[in-house]
């Protein structure tokens, strides 16, 4: 008698053991549906949306709660949102409902001046448009040639090499005092172009050159992008691809068309 008393002590202690080392099996009701979730942002502003990352939630989140954010596609920086975690329990049709806020980061959003912010993803992309364009149109810019004469006529004739180089001098940044989407950034190139007459030929344009004759043209090519946006981490993009605007024959007047005035702020920054 005494061993079986004995013997059912033993195995209490080793139930009561058991039970008290046993993890608690989680709940619907006693699940917190935010632990260990990743909640981010994205987009533009005043369109920004949630994203979430479940992948170390527990499995009771991930195979009951629906994650939803109010004012979702319309959000900016700086915003709280808020994040609601929905089961609807088909048994009993109750509804667990719990709620989160966020500030919102990682929206884009319209930078309203040059300095602080890494431009040089929008500075390669000017720059191959530049390239392709100037590849494409340089017999057709008009330039401002050493020996003050006009040879864009006669440069288009063929009947000559040419060898041009260029390179960006100056960024101008517009920014529109009410309508930040409006943002522009230009880029202003110095184009350089050596021509050598390799033909003599009659010629019905103005100043025509001699075979072995040289001379050095010189004009400016704006390329600019609009809707300027920046991400959190101060990385300026664009909302439109480069566009080469217009050429100048001097500097000042490029730079005078990429100053608007009014109602834009301009700010200019030198490449060294």
């Amino acid at each position: 008698m005494k061993k079986f008393a004995l013997l059912s002590v033993i195995l209490a202690v080793i139930l009561l053991t058991s039970c008290m080392s046993a993890p608690r099996k989680a709940t619907l009701s006693t699940t917190d549906p935010f632990e260990n979730i990743h909640i981010s942002f994205v987009g533009s502003p005043d369109k920004g949306y949630m994203q979430t990352d479940l992948s170390e939630c527990r499995d009771i989140v991930k195979e009951n709660f629906r994650f939803s954010c109010h004012n979702d596609g319309h959000l900016s920086n700086g915003q709280v949102a808020v994040v609601t975690a929905l089961k609807i329990r088909q048994n009993d049709i109750q509804v667990l409902r719990y709620q989160k806020e966020y500030i919102v980061t990682g929206v884009d959003f319209y930078p309203e001046k040059l300095e602080d912010y890494e431009k040089d993803d929008i500075n390669k992309s000017i720059w191959k448009y530049a390239d392709d364009y100037i590849k494409t149109h340089i017999l057709d810019f008009p330039m401002e040639y050493c020996s003050r004469l006009d040879r864009t006529g006669w440069s288009k004739s063929g009947a000559f090499d040419y060898h041009y180089n260029y390179h960006d001098i100056v960024m101008l940044y517009s920014v529109h005092k009410t309508d930040k989407a409006k943002n522009t950034y230009f880029i202003i190139f110095d184009l350089e172009n050596n021509i050598t007459c390799t033909q003599d030929m009659e010629s019905s344009y103005p100043a025509p050159m001699k075979k072995g004759e040289s001379d050095i043209g010189q004009t400016y090519v704006v390329v600019g992008v609009s809707g300027i946006r920046a991400t959190s981490n101060k990385i300026f993009k664009a909302d439109t691809p480069a566009t080469v605007y217009k050429v100048f024959t001097t500097q000042k007047e490029a730079e005078k068309f990429c100053t608007y005035g009014g109602e834009y702020n301009t700010f200019r920054e030198m490449f060294v």
